[in-house]
């Protein structure tokens, strides 16, 4: 987030006031949900270990991982890989095709808790 105030030349809160009121939600919400989109990528259309992906996403341990993926697709990475479970609880499309064909990041993310998602990269 530092690098995109800087880039705008504003002060960081500056920035965080301007990019929501312009996206009508935070800087962090909005980059965790391009995260997300990029990691179901990779779940979904590579071989990589699901360790691995992980890993590059700066997640220190598996059982964060999938907490992650739990908050925001309703499913563990295995199970998005398998693609064998299509509904969360509420019952609500958990991942979308809209998703899946590169939506609007968010037109199908859960939304986690607040706190429950730190930034790790």
């Amino acid at each position: 987030m530092r690098g995109f105030a800087s880039l705008a030349n504003m002060s960081i809160r500056n920035f965080q006031r301007k990019f929501k009121a312009e996206f009508k939600r935070p800087v962090r919400e909005w980059l965790n949900e391009r995260r997300a989109k990029r990691i179901l990528h990779n779940i979904r259309n590579t071989d990589r270990s699901i360790a691995e992906i992980a890993a590059s996403y700066g997640f220190a341990t598996s059982s964060y991982f999938t907490i992650f993926c739990k908050q925001y697709f309703g499913m563990t990475p295995s199970e998005l890989r398998r693609g064998s479970k299509q509904t969360t609880p509420k019952g609500r499309q958990a991942v979308s095709s809209e998703f899946s064909r590169g939506g609007e990041p968010g037109s199908s993310l859960r939304r986690p808790k607040p706190h429950a998602v730190k930034n790790t990269k």
